[in-house]
């Protein structure tokens, strides 16, 4: 979808719709995506309307149930087992599931990176010298990462992000959708970067590892309630599918919505 003004975290930022059903997301993406010639990196032509066969179902498609990405360290049991049950879920619906990895692995978290914090630092400085007392502290620590990435590692990473795209194009040669975990645990206090359990790294890169990957390769990728942990925590889906078949996504989407309806709180929780 179109973005103005230019973001200087380029085409690893995203604007996307957070919505209650699929249906409003697809609408709400069909609406979002009209072309805008201010943006260099939009769509020319017009996007289509994802209305249009969202309620086709998955039967017949082929979906690789990939729980760590062959290469994330670190799954609770919680989350992994509510995953797995969904997987269950899109077999009920006809699709054929099979556990299979993409080629990706740790040079993807590398590549984002070099790729991020650059960006940071480019919208900081024009602010200098003010006090980091009154900045994010999150903010800062990723501006001073930035400042010190030389332009040839940038460019390192840009081919890199390429490489992980053909990647991806031949892995969705074999595969309509793949299926992750969209965290691999569940929900933390607010206020925290990290988990404050610790072990789950220094980065929030660190234990988000299932998302930024589908952003350096530029695909859709939606994220649903899958059912809470035992203490009662959600549990994110996330499906991804090659790109353009944003259409695809949706219609997945919204096939397992119709069975396994999304848990909506009324009231906060307090845990």
């Amino acid at each position: 979808m179109p973005a103005f003004p230019a973001s200087a975290l380029g085409t690893l930022a995203h604007h996307g719709p957070l919505t209650r059903t699929v249906g409003d997301a697809a609408l709400m993406l069909t609406i979002i995506a009209v072309p805008d010639a201010r943006d260099v990196y939009g769509w020319i032509d017009r996007a289509p309307d994802y209305r249009a066969g969202l309620e086709d179902g998955v039967a017949g498609l082929k979906i690789a149930l990939s729980p760590k990405l062959g290469w994330v360290a670190r799954v609770e049991a919680d989350v992994a087992e509510r995953v797995a049950v969904a997987a269950k879920v899109f077999e009920s619906l006809g699709a054929h599931v099979e556990v299979a990895d993409p080629d990706l692995d740790a040079d993807a978290i590398a590549a984002w990176n070099t790729m991020w914090w650059p960006g940071m630092a480019y919208q900081l400085a024009p602010f200098e010298g003010k006090p980091a007392a009154v900045s994010d502290p999150g903010l800062v620590a990723a501006a001073k990462l930035g400042d010190r990435i030389p332009a040839t590692e940038l460019i390192g990473a840009t081919l890199k992000r390429a490489e992980l795209h053909h990647r991806m194009v031949r892995f969705h040669a074999s595969y309509d959708l793949l299926l992750t975990p969209t965290l691999p645990l569940p929900a933390f206090e607010v206020g925290h970067l990290l988990p404050p359990a610790g072990g789950w790294g220094r980065q929030w890169t660190d234990w988000a590892p299932f998302s930024y990957p589908f952003n350096l390769t530029q695909q859709p990728a939606a994220s649903l309630p899958c059912g809470v942990t035992q203490n009662g925590l959600p549990v994110g889906l996330q499906l991804v599918g090659a790109i353009g078949r944003d259409d695809l996504v949706l219609r997945a989407s919204r096939a397992y919505e119709a069975v396994a309806p999304f848990l909506m709180l009324e009231a906060p929780r307090q845990y």
